[in-house]
């Protein structure tokens, strides 16, 4: 539930989430379990946008660079661009570490993701989201 991949996923769909053999790839998407903050232990659902050892800039524009390279984001909603938080921590650019991944909702204006919280170990990663099941007009593979 929540506004942060829409319109991707939205609020009600179910999905099918496979972890077995998974390794995270720049693309998927992929359920994690953030560290809890205030004995909240909710799944988080986001896109992977960077992997170990890959370097991540937002320039001044809302673009995405990975290792220096604008990356195409087809998923995004028309003419919506990424900013990174004002009030985070983290600065870019950012090169993620061995054992992470850098993570972002679909949906950049409504969406706590890495750049609020940092890179997400892949420990954390429950599974990529393969499959919408419900509701039945849309059942299919999920991009």
């Amino acid at each position: 539930d929540g506004p942060s991949m829409t319109s991707t996923m939205l609020d009600g769909d179910r999905y099918i989430v496979s972890g077995l053999f998974y390794t995270p790839k720049v693309g998927d998407i992929v359920v994690f379990q953030p560290e809890a903050r205030n004995n909240d232990y909710s799944l988080w659902v986001k896109r992977v946008i960077a992997t170990e050892g890959q370097t991540v800039n937002i320039n001044g524009d809302g673009e995405v660079y990975v290792d220096g390279q604008l990356i195409a984001e087809p998923y995004l909603d028309g003419h919506q661009v990424t900013y990174p938080k004002s009030y985070s921590k983290i600065s870019f650019p950012l090169t993620v570490q061995p054992g992470e991944v850098f993570v972002m909702g679909d949906n950049r204006l409504d969406s706590k993701d890495s750049r609020d919280i940092g890179c997400v170990d892949i420990r954390k990663i429950l599974g990529r989201v393969m499959f919408r099941f419900y509701p039945l007009d849309k059942i299919g593979p999920i991009d």
